[in-house]
């Protein structure tokens, strides 16, 4: 079904664990309160000043239900107005961006140099049809730029509908474990977009690792019930949802700068410009 948008939505049941609130010490009310208050503004920057001050909407993307059992329950609904925020409120969320985790020369699940002057992530899920036509019709447009070292890709799962598309990011994460993590991924969007697919089940995804040349499909079978995998997904998914604020997909960092949605190559190669001429 569609939101108002016209952003295609789904349900799931792929929960997002609760943090239990930590008691205040006794006699200081107001330094606490003074406290929750920083913190949610916070977690408030981090879901609606990286949309609306670093340029790009959510044109292009597919958003998860503000309600029932997937991880889009636990997100802040978009704000109707938009708010007035400090350089220096919009520096902390900048610091914020800059800190995560990129450039490992052993990510399996990143391809381009390591020392690359500009860095994609990316955060999508397996199901978004917005993030299957970036892969199959976008990201080949960027290729070059990656081939010659200026551009590096990470990917990062962020499964927002779902337990079909944790299954997949799982079964992504065991392709990549046989060296084949971007073979796997692309066969993936092939199989659903293009060849209009839908049979997730065990031995539909163990005939797509026989495809692309996993070489030992016994042991990508085992990964699939792999609880460490699973694990992993989770914690990859609590990380970019703590980060981007909102369950939509797909969602990048370029550098710096956020876009969001699955723009056409022409906006992602003029971003990647505007980065290379900050250097």
């Amino acid at each position: 079904m569609t939101n108002d948008e016209g952003a295609a939505v789904s349900d799931g049941s792929y929960q997002q664990p609760q943090q239990p609130a930590t008691p205040a010490p006794p006699g200081r009310p107001a330094r606490n309160l003074l406290i929750s208050l920083l913190v949610a503004a916070i977690m408030l920057l981090l879901g609606i000043v990286i949309g609306l001050l670093i340029a790009n909407a959510n044109s292009g993307s597919e958003s998860a239900p503000a309600g029932g059992d997937t991880p889009a329950a636990t997100a802040g609904a978009t704000p109707s107005a938009e708010p007035t925020f400090t350089e220096e409120e919009v520096q902390e969320v900048l610091e914020l961006i800059r800190a995560q985790p990129r450039r490992d020369a052993e990510d399996p699940y990143a391809v381009g140099e390591v020392d690359a002057p500009v860095v994609l992530i990316e955060y999508a899920d397996y199901r978004c049809s917005f993030c299957g036509k970036w892969a199959l019709e976008t990201k080949p447009g960027l290729m070059e730029q990656v081939e010659d070292g200026t551009l590096r890709i990470e990917w990062r799962d962020f499964p927002v509908f779902g337990n079909e598309s944790v299954d997949l990011a799982v079964a992504a994460r065991a392709a990549a474990q046989q060296g084949l993590f971007w073979e796997y991924n692309e066969a993936i969007f092939t199989y659903q977009f293009e060849e209009n697919n839908q049979d997730f089940t065990a031995e539909a995804l163990t005939a797509l690792a026989e495809r692309v040349g996993v070489p030992d499909l016994e042991a990508f079978a085992a990964d699939l019930g792999s609880e460490e995998l699973r694990a992993e997904v989770q914690a990859e998914f609590d990380a970019s949802l703590s980060l981007l604020g909102q369950a939509s997909t797909p969602q990048f960092l370029i550098n710096d700068q956020y876009v969001g949605g699955a723009l056409p190559l022409e906006d992602f190669q003029a971003v990647i410009e505007q980065e290379l001429g900050k250097l």
